[in-house]
């Protein structure tokens, strides 16, 4: 397997949502967690398997940043 350097992103999801006050919720879903929550709503990000985009701490930032 290739060695990527920076973190394995699953995907960058941005909402729009009233219920908690206005604005924009950022969400970044990382391949790789160890956490199992009982109530994950991402399982898939368990997985360390298939096929992100890698963000360097900088790049994601940068992606992020606007929101």
């Amino acid at each position: 397997m290739e060695t990527c350097s920076g973190l394995p992103i699953v995907s960058i999801s941005r909402l729009r949502l009233g219920i908690d006050g206005q604005g924009i919720r950022t969400l970044v879903v990382v391949y790789g967690c160890q956490l199992r929550c009982k109530y994950c709503f991402n399982p898939i990000s368990w997985i360390s398997s298939g096929h992100p985009k890698y963000y360097t701490h900088q790049q994601l930032f940068e992606t992020v940043r606007i929101d």
